[in-house]
């Protein structure tokens, strides 16, 4: 028990520094930036094109992409905790793009397609579900 928990904490802890950072630059950005209007997009593009820029320089920096289990617990605190916690949508990016460049085209784009087709239906449902309780 005692390892796990040394594993999971350096995890645990790059999430809760990731999701402050996503929430510290959203709004940021969208306070700093005077097009934004009740429904700002900006800040959510940023942190998905940072995080997206993060994770891919830093999966060939380490020599570390969706095929490896890193084994050293700063790197796993690094993708799965603070990119986990910053944006999902980069481990996503990452994901296909090691699909693509390893030659699996297909697997690639239905990936790429199915998940955006997938969860914008799903928050469209989420949506109009919410609606019955409002």
């Amino acid at each position: 028990m005692k390892e796990f928990l040394l594993k999971v904490a350096p995890v645990m802890l790059g999430g809760a520094l990731g999701s402050g950072a996503r929430f510290f630059l959203c709004h940021f950005s969208e306070r700093c930036i005077d097009v934004c209007e009740k429904h700002c997009w900006l800040g959510t593009f940023f942190v998905n094109f940072s995080g997206c820029l993060v994770i891919g320089i830093l999966s060939k920096v380490w020599h570390c992409d969706t095929t490896c289990e890193p084994t050293d617990v700063w790197k796993t605190a690094v993708f799965a905790g603070l990119l986990g916690g910053y944006t999902t949508f980069s481990a996503f990016s990452l994901q296909v793009v090691d699909l693509l460049s390893h030659g699996h085209l297909a697997q690639g784009a239905a990936l790429a397609f199915s998940t955006l087709g997938v969860c914008l239906g799903a928050t469209l449902l989420g949506v109009w579900l919410a609606g019955f309780f409002s």
